[in-house]
């Protein structure tokens, strides 16, 4: 906000106070929503057979200040999801049963929580970090390379001459192994 660029904080109690009031008004489902985690918003399991509570309710996320997108896990299903970078994103975070019936995708420099920070973003000021391997067998440099966090495990268990988690993603970092 100092820098002009938007953002704010979103209060997840407050929401989801604004939130069930309005699903009841509008579909007559009183704390349709019993729990929203990290912009994961958990449905009563009573109601969450209700396609148009989750309709509905993506709908009303879309009016909501500084949310850009939501998607519901029946838009997982069908591969209804946005495409890029984004699309990439979730095929790689959202899991069906463990994650929310609908989850919100903040708009850039937003927030969710009272306080605090964190890196639930995708967009590139919280996933573009420095990353610093160092240690025998390294080949010291700076790398412009393109490497993403699924890289990491493949990476340290070829230096370590271990068998890599079977259900693996990322490759190896082959340009910083030394020969």
């Amino acid at each position: 906000q100092a820098s002009k660029l938007g953002g704010g904080r979103i209060d997840e109690v407050k929401l989801k106070e604004s939130l069930n009031k309005e699903l009841q008004k509008k579909l007559g489902d009183a704390n349709a929503i019993l729990q929203i985690k990290e912009m994961n918003f958990y449905l009563d399991p009573k109601i969450q057979g209700k396609k148009n509570v989750a309709e509905e309710l993506k709908k009303l996320l879309l009016a909501t200040e500084g949310v850009g997108y939501a998607f519901s896990a029946a838009d997982y299903a069908d591969g209804k999801l946005p495409p890029g970078i984004l699309k990439k994103q979730i095929l790689n975070s959202y899991f069906p049963g463990r994650s929310g019936e609908v989850v919100a995708i903040l708009k850039p420099y937003w927030l969710s929580g009272v306080e605090g920070t964190d890196h639930q973003t995708g967009y590139s000021y919280d996933r573009i970090v420095p990353l610093l391997i160092a240690g025998k067998n390294i080949t010291p440099g700076v790398y412009s390379t393109h490497a993403e966090i699924v890289d990491v495990v493949p990476t340290l268990s070829f230096l370590l001459g271990t068998l890599p988690p079977s259900q693996m993603h990322g490759r190896v970092l082959s340009e910083i192994v030394g020969k």
